[in-house]
């Protein structure tokens, strides 16, 4: 096994711990995945996935600022925070925005780079980029959006031989079921004890 292939497998443990941890809403879920998106950068920069690359550099701040985010809102009685809902206003918002957006990435790197799979990686990384802010608010629906992302992010990793990669986000489809399902029970858990 070459080093690359290493790299990958390291990644790939911290991208998933950090989605164990994210799943029970633990604060060093963002630690781990801070340094999943550093290996990440280089790895899909040498796949020439250009757009992936600068989703993870994304990653790794949504990262410090996930963490600080999670740490300062310390709740008296629990270490978990409120869960909320996105109303549909803010969905059909996100979705357009992140929607026109995918395309004009796309066509960009399409047009002026050598970026392998624009069309695809394009929205992939832009509902990534909304999807990672709803998980740092803690927005319970970031699980299904998940879902969907994480399902065509497996697509781009086999046509890229990033087979450990796309393994990992089959994973990630699993955990995401798991997240919504932990994080809705969680939400429902809370608004008993309010009233």
């Amino acid at each position: 096994m070459e080093a690359f292939n290493y790299t990958e497998l390291f990644a790939v443990i911290l991208a998933l711990l950090y989605l164990l941890l994210a799943t029970y809403q633990n604060l060093w879920c963002w630690v781990a995945a801070a340094i999943s998106s550093l290996l990440y950068i280089k790895i899909c920069y040498d796949a020439r996935l250009y757009i992936e690359s600068g989703l993870q550099f994304f990653y790794f701040v949504m990262a410090l600022v996930g963490f600080w985010e999670w740490s300062r809102k310390k709740n008296n009685s629990s270490t978990q925070q409120v869960i909320r809902d996105l109303n549909w206003n803010q969905a059909l918002i996100g979705i357009s925005v992140c929607t026109l957006l995918s395309v004009a990435m796309a066509y960009f790197f399409q047009k002026n780079t050598n970026a392998m799979l624009p069309w695809v990686d394009a929205p992939v990384t832009v509902f990534s980029l909304w999807a990672t802010w709803l998980v740092v608010q803690r927005v319970l629906q970031n699980w299904l959006f998940w879902i969907v992302i994480d399902t065509v992010a497996i697509y781009i990793y086999i046509v890229r031989d990033l087979h450990l990669t796309a393994t990992l986000y089959a994973l990630y489809v699993v955990l995401a079921i798991i997240g919504y399902y932990k994080w809705k029970k969680a939400k429902t858990l809370s608004l008993k004890l309010l009233l």
